[in-house]
């Protein structure tokens, strides 16, 4: 269980500074003194994060089914 609320204690931490980046972003169109370069590298920092969190979430079964269940054949 500490492993799921590990990755969404990191999914969390990296959306809300993506939200954050995203604040900086909407400044420096306004003209603050922020360099665009290091916006995009940190964006893509948490991307990455978020990215692991997503393969990480893809590989744990669902809480609710004991076994996967193959999707029905529709005719």
């Amino acid at each position: 269980m500490s492993t799921i609320s590990n990755i969404i204690g990191m999914a969390c931490d990296a959306q809300r500074r993506m939200q954050v980046l995203a604040d900086l972003d909407r400044k420096a169109r306004l003209g603050a003194p922020i360099h665009p370069v290091a916006l995009r590298v940190e964006r893509d920092k948490q991307r990455a994060r978020l990215d692991i969190c997503a393969e990480h979430f893809a590989l744990l079964g669902a809480a609710n089914d004991p076994a996967p269940t193959p999707a029905p054949v529709l005719a």
